[in-house]
């Protein structure tokens, strides 16, 4: 069945992904996800609602996932002038400084990955049937590919 291929190889790619930028960067690629995710929002931040919405997950998987990266200084909350409940994650300077260098490690393991099996028309392709499966969130994945 082709979505249990798409499973095995998402899998594959975050262990491989995630030993390497834990490697250079002590972040997993969901951590780097999820930071991308913050600082490409229109105001840079977002709440955790929503950020459960756009990694496809839940609220308190989302405050399992920020809590040690608040803890180690690259995430930060932001109360909502208005509203007390409310929230929003935020990248601190460390946070952006990192992701600066993890996103361009992340694309350069991504195009030595993908190289390896892909021809560039096969990865052009890949991203389009990818994008349209995407689609399906509501959400562009990452950077609106």
């Amino acid at each position: 069945m082709p979505i249990l291929r798409v499973l095995r190889v998402a899998a594959l790619i975050d262990e491989r992904m995630t030993g390497a930028l834990s490697a250079l960067h002590g972040v997993s690629l969901r951590e780097v996800m999820l930071m991308i995710y913050v600082r490409n929002s229109p105001s840079s931040k977002l709440s955790r609602v929503e950020l459960a919405r756009q990694l496809c997950v839940s609220p308190a998987t989302v405050t399992r996932a920020t809590r040690p990266l608040e803890k180690i200084g690259l995430l930060d909350r932001e109360a909502d002038p208005r509203d007390a409940r409310l929230s929003y994650v935020v990248l601190t300077d460390a946070g952006n400084e990192l992701l600066d260098n993890a996103e361009l490690s992340l694309e350069q393991l991504s195009a030595n990955f993908l190289s390896q099996v892909l021809s560039d028309s096969d990865t052009n392709r890949l991203t389009q049937l990818l994008g349209k499966l995407d689609a399906l969130n509501g959400a562009a994945f990452l950077h609106g590919e």
